[in-house]
């Protein structure tokens, strides 16, 4: 009998221990789900690749870079064209689709499109993946961690750089993407510098209050950009973009120096794909970049509501002493926007900006953008 009851209790501990492993099995399985869920990995993303520079600069290679935690299956296509290459990727490494392997060509670049086109590429996968993209040209180069689709939103604000117009009429602008038929998008025009119409206009004429109103199907991209006529004046950042379904935002800029009033050298190209307004938070933390200057870089602080009040303080990055303070500041409507520091300068000068380890704290959601300046800048 002793042995019957040693051996149900040990029955009742094997059961007990085997629904622990499996209540651990489903918290574990919950837990990779919600990070996944809150991540940028997806199945689905669609990326494109806005105007680098101009069209007569060489290009040495446009690319989408997709890694993957898991062994996985990743295509790469466009229903317009008709593209479509599927690839396999290990655990923990990346392929790369790019014009210099001949996945694709350059035509899927867009020029100064005022209309909307079918010049992207959707980027689809059977377990989840991180997607890059990058534009890389003989003298400009960037790149953007693409957003999957599940992760867009209906409300965005826009935020690139002024207009530049020097050797060239470079300019600031955006690129909307749909993932679903008959989405319905409007677009406030927003000159974020001047906030108020005739300082500058967009590639289709329009200008600050402006508003635009458009369909895309599934695939479709529409582009709107600065006609790069002025020269750190005129800058859409601030431009409201709304719709009926879920899209995407690319913000861009085809080369221009930070800040636009400094006369020695770097232009280069901006690109990045912007996070909807539900997504922005309260509080940010950002380090300085490596420039070996340590005198630090250029910001913004987007508001993502009216009546947004922010402090923002740095500390030094090995002494964790604080370096400096600005606020409260107030930017009293959604769209507006505080940069620093934005002086022109010719070096060599002795400007400096925020440096460090900073620290943003908003009462309202707030974006908060961190820019590097240009090379000779703070050299």
């Amino acid at each position: 009998m002793k042995f019957v009851s040693t051996l149900l209790v040990f029955i009742i501990l094997l059961f007990s221990s085997s629904l622990l492993n499996a209540k651990l099995d489903v918290e574990i399985q919950n837990n990779i789900k919600a990070t996944t869920t809150n991540s940028t990995e997806g199945t689905e993303f669609y990326v494109a690749f806005p105007l680098n520079d101009n069209k007569s600069q060489a290009g040495q290679n446009m690319a989408i870079y997709v890694t993957s935690r898991v062994d996985n299956e990743v295509t790469v296509s466009n229903d317009s064209s008709g593209l479509s290459i599927t690839q396999v990727i290990k655990a923990n490494e990346t392929v790369e689709f790019s014009t210099f392997k001949d996945s694709f060509k350059w035509g899927y670049e867009m020029g100064q499109d005022i209309d909307k086109t079918n010049k992207c590429l959707k980027v689809t996968s059977i377990n989840p993946v991180s997607v890059y993209a990058l534009n890389s040209k003989m003298v400009t180069s960037e790149g953007y961690m693409a957003i999957p689709t599940r992760s867009w939103g209906k409300e965005y604000i826009h935020n690139s750089f002024f207009d530049f117009d020097e050797m060239r009429e470079w300019a600031g602008g955006f690129v909307v993407l749909a993932k679903d038929d008959n989405t319905e998008i409007q677009i406030q025009i927003k000159d974020g510098a001047n906030k108020t119409p005739g300082f500058g206009k967009t590639l289709n004429n329009k200008e600050h209050g402006d508003i635009i109103t458009i369909k895309l199907n599934a695939g479709e991209v529409y582009n709107v950009q600065g006609n790069g006529k002025t020269r750190g004046i005129f800058d859409l950042s601030g431009t409201h973009i709304s719709s009926s379904k879920p899209v995407g935002l690319i913000s861009y800029h085809n080369r221009c120096m930070i800040p636009s009033t400094i006369v020695t050298s770097g232009r280069d190209y901006l690109i990045e794909m912007m996070p909807p307004i539900h997504s922005w938070g309260t509080e940010y933390a950002s380090i300085e970049l490596n420039r070996k200057t340590d005198k630090g870089d250029y910001y913004r602080v987007i508001a993502g509501e009216d009546n947004a009040t922010f402090e923002i303080n740095w500390f030094d990055k090995d002494s964790n002493y604080s370096i400096g303070h600005f606020g409260p500041i107030i930017l009293r409507k959604k769209g507006d926007w505080f940069e620093y520091n934005g002086s022109g300068a010719i070096f060599p000068h002795s400007l400096e900006s925020i440096r460090g380890v900073t620290s943003f704290k908003s009462n309202k959601p707030i974006l908060v953008v961190q820019y590097s300046y240009s090379a000779y800048f703070f050299s």
